[in-house]
């Protein structure tokens, strides 16, 4: 179900439905104060039993349509290898998923780090900063002179509650 408020309402019927099954008395009286309870919410009377939901709508922001490996020609300032190392590592790693397409702010922070200069994201929850500073933190970390590649260590990662792996930095 794609609609939230048709989610809260069958949850909302489907839970009435529960408590009258499971928890049904023979007092009819009480079992008419229990509905109004639950058919009024909380904004109509405290001391009912849910409330509205609080539906946040978030903007979907600007992708690019296309995975980091194809961004070679967009003058990132990065080699094919390198991008194409970079890409390995962050599926490989969990970082990014492979249906994953770069938005479009995140495609700018490669290129200015690319070009060796500093930038600033401002953009909403859920839009990817943590990946616009991260991906060109992480890309230099792929090249060596000899167009080899690096060595791999782990670092421990809070939120995934497990070990990364990183290339190690000489």
């Amino acid at each position: 179900m794609r609609n939230p408020l048709e989610a809260y309402a069958a949850i909302h019927k489907d839970f009435a439905l529960y408590l009258r099954t499971a928890y049904g008395t023979k007092y009819d009286s009480l079992e008419q104060e229990r509905a109004k309870l639950y058919s009024e919410p909380f904004e109509v009377n405290p001391g009912s039993f849910h409330r509205h939901p609080w539906i946040e709508p978030l903007p979907r922001y600007a992708t690019i349509g296309k995975p980091l490996v194809e961004c070679s020609g967009d003058g990132l300032g990065w080699s094919d290898s390198v991008l194409s190392d970079l890409q390995a590592f962050c599926y490989s790693s969990g970082f990014l998923s492979p249906k994953f397409s770069l938005y479009e702010h995140q495609r700018d922070m490669l290129r200015l780090a690319g070009q060796g200069r500093d930038g600033i994201v401002m953009s909403g929850t859920g839009s990817g900063k943590t990946e616009s500073f991260l991906l060109p933190l992480i890309a230099p970390r792929h090249l060596r002179p000899d167009g080899g590649s690096r060595p791999e260590a782990s670092m421990y990662h809070k939120d995934a509650e497990r070990h990364v792996p990183l290339p190690c930095v000489p």
